[in-house]
């Protein structure tokens, strides 16, 4: 399905010229330019002052390239999956930074499009993160539930397909008490 949206341009003393633009109905993976919304100013601006000045290179390296799984993490957080809160925005962005960081979308248990769970519990989809596979919150504080454990058992590394390097931005999750990846025995 593509959606076709008219534009109109007005110019002084002229007519108005007209464009139809076509939008595909969903977003691609991996954009092909740099994003340009408020949000992921807003994001990016957030993340920074988590970083903090000691970590200021580790952030321009991570953000320097666009397929860094920081990078991607931004643009999904920001533009494909926004929320209102700065606070969920940045769980939301560490959650998928971690998601990118390990190959998410290689994983055999509930990776995007995934069809080896139910797909409310389906990483990097518009449902809440606390519905996502292995992710528990706590009740909300201020109206937002907080990532308190992320648990990948019993199914572990070996079944899910993971490989990487955790990502700094896991800590970020600020209420996270427990992270655990096992195998299974």
């Amino acid at each position: 399905v593509v959606i076709i949206i008219p534009v109109a341009v007005t110019v002084p003393n002229s007519e108005p010229i007209v464009t139809l633009v076509e939008v595909s109905e969903a977003p691609s993976q991996a954009p092909s330019a740099a994003p340009t919304s408020d949000t992921f100013s807003e994001l990016i601006s957030a993340v920074k002052d988590v970083y903090g000045d000691n970590k200021s290179e580790l952030f321009s390296e991570a953000f320097s390239d666009s397929q860094s799984p920081q990078y991607r993490a931004a643009i999904w957080a920001a533009d494909v999956a926004p929320v209102e809160s700065t606070e969920r925005m940045i769980s939301r962005y560490a959650l998928a930074t971690f998601y990118f960081a390990l190959n998410g979308d290689d994983w055999d248990k509930c990776g995007r499009g995934s069809t080896d769970c139910d797909l409310s519990e389906e990483w990097l989809t518009a449902e809440n993160e606390c519905d996502w596979y292995a992710v528990e919150c706590r009740d909300p504080v201020n109206g937002d539930y907080t990532v308190e454990e992320i648990r990948f058992r019993p199914y572990g590394i070996q079944s899910t397909n993971m490989r990487g390097t955790l990502p700094f931005d896991v800590s970020l999750l600020s209420s996270l008490t427990l992270f655990i990846i096992s195998r299974e025995p």
